[in-house]
């Protein structure tokens, strides 16, 4: 404590890294105050993302006391994995699906705020075991814990196989956005994807990002997100979400960071989940359509000129042929004509 209080001191007057979230609508990441050493961001103060349900902020001493400095994460423990790489798009409530869905999660660390360090890692959250201690970490960083201890195989896998049969096993009304973006296909990493749909989903509205889906296609960057209804939502009230934060491309990419740059929005559609999968089967066989028809194209040019080719051929070689028998003639003349002349 005596060391944490001499480091504190010597940093009090260094000044705090700018957020690289500022400009993001998302209130989790976006916090413009300067969680620092004696300027301590704090619950009571709501200067902290709030704890999602069935997770609560764990401190040193439980329950947080009032005006507690939160700077602390779970230490010397055991890492499960990176539930979201830094986005400024990532929430804390994403985080917490994530969660659920992994089995030993038994909480996670979040980073809301640089602190007074220069940290390009907000939104940036990893799953932890129950194992290890809370500890003194840097300023700007939240340890959320799961309440009813560590995710077990068989709830995380109910989860998990719960969201993905709600979604299919009923045709509900989802959201279909649709969209242009910049770059290929390939371009697009497992870790962009979901930051895409974490983005989407804060968007929306929606809270966890299980109720999104995407398909990417080739032409430049062809994105289709399905966006399925939650409980206690309407169509209506999610498809208002999106016509207003990613109705234009200037609103969307606040949510995205690098992971994908929108060119243009094509459209946003209150439809079903059978005819949103229409939609995308029917884009992707306009697409294959166009593949043929240009192989098509091609192989028809081909074809001709081989054409060409085997008719010209022929003539070629009998021209050549009259050629070298006209020759042979000339040659034959005028070799008589020489013979005549000598015997005179």
């Amino acid at each position: 404590m005596v060391l944490r209080l001499i480091v504190g001191a010597l940093l009090a007057g260094s000044a705090a890294a700018a957020s690289p979230c500022l400009s993001s609508s998302n209130s989790d990441t976006n916090s413009a105050k300067e969680c620092k050493y004696l300027s301590p961001c704090t619950v009571e103060a709501n200067d902290i993302p709030t704890a999602p349900t069935g997770y609560q902020i764990e401190c040193e001493t439980m329950p947080c006391p009032a005006n507690q400095d939160i700077m602390y994460d779970r230490i010397e423990g055991t890492d499960i994995g990176v539930l979201m790489e830094a986005s400024c798009s990532n929430t804390v409530a994403a985080c917490s699906a994530l969660c659920e869905k992994t089995t030993g999660c038994c909480g996670f660390n979040f980073v809301f705020n640089p602190g007074q360090y220069d940290s390009q890692t907000v939104g940036r959250c990893v799953a932890k075991a129950c194992d290890g201690r809370i500890g003194t970490s840097r300023y700007g960083m939240v340890y959320y814990k799961r309440s009813t201890g560590a995710v077990s195989s068989s709830s995380s896998s109910s989860t998990s196989s719960g969201s993905s049969s709600s979604s299919s096993s009923t045709d509900g009304e989802v959201i279909l956005w649709e969209v242009t973006a910049s770059g290929q296909v390939s371009d697009i990493s497992e870790s962009d994807d979901a930051a895409v749909r974490s983005g989407i989903a804060t968007a929306a509205g929606v809270g966890e990002v299980s109720y999104v889906s995407t398909a990417y296609m080739s032409a430049s960057v062809k994105l289709y997100a399905t966006i399925s209804i939650p409980a206690g939502m309407t169509a209506d009230a999610v498809k208002s979400s999106v016509d207003g934060n990613l109705g234009t491309p200037s609103n969307a990419n606040g949510y995205f960071g690098s992971a994908l740059s929108v060119q243009s929005v094509d459209s946003i559609t209150k439809t079903t989940s059978s005819a949103a999968t229409d939609t995308i089967v029917n884009a992707g066989a306009t697409k294959l359509v166009d593949q043929i028809n240009n192989f098509v194209a091609k192989a028809t040019g081909l074809a001709i000129g081989v054409l060409i080719a085997i008719i010209v051929a022929p003539l070629v070689v009998v021209l050549c042929l009259l050629s070298l028998l006209i020759y042979c003639c000339c040659c034959r003349n005028r070799r008589k004509t020489t013979v005549t002349a000598t015997n005179a």
